[in-house]
């Protein structure tokens, strides 16, 4: 047995491949134009005859359902009478009608009312808001702490006198 290179395999594969593609092609080709030389006319004109076909049957199913529909109503009113209309019906749809104007009313009310009391006071306009020193709250908080230690030594040196002189 002969080996052959891969490449030269390759290449009658090629080769090979490209005959077949333009056989295909030629065949495909013949194909469409017998297709659209022999087939394409007797489609059309088949699908013209069902067009006619199917008008003729809806112009006499159209004709056939009306005189049908004639029929059932006059049987109808013969053997049941003509309908009176129900005034409970209406009477319901006046109730109903009223009962959505009334509801819409309410809200509509209820919108237009102020959210706010117009004639509360207007406390936050009544506030004055002093900004904050701190060197003059040091000032006091140092003012108040002398007073008070002042005032403690009062105290201290009199309750000294007191126990002194009970002593003697």
């Amino acid at each position: 047995m002969k080996t052959r290179c891969p490449y030269k395999l390759f290449k009658q594969a090629r080769t090979l491949a490209d005959q077949g593609k333009d056989i295909v092609l030629e065949g495909a080709q013949d194909l469409q134009e017998k297709v659209s030389s022999d087939l394409m006319p007797s489609v059309e004109h088949a699908m013209d005859s069902m067009r006619g076909q199917f008008h003729e049957v809806k112009k006499y199913s159209e004709e056939s359902l009306k005189e049908a529909a004639k029929q059932v109503k006059k049987q109808s009113t013969e053997k049941f009478g003509n309908p009176t209309p129900k005034r409970g019906r209406k009477s319901l749809l006046f109730l109903v009608l009223a009962a959505a104007a009334a509801c819409a009313g309410y809200l509509l009310y209820r919108r237009s009312q102020p959210v706010d009391d117009p004639w509360a006071e207007e406390y936050w306009e009544d506030v004055e808001v002093s900004e904050l020193d701190p060197e003059k709250v040091a000032e006091k908080a140092q003012d108040k702490a002398e007073e008070v230690a002042h005032n403690a030594a009062q105290k201290a040196d009199e309750a000294v006198d007191t126990v002194k002189e009970k002593l003697d």
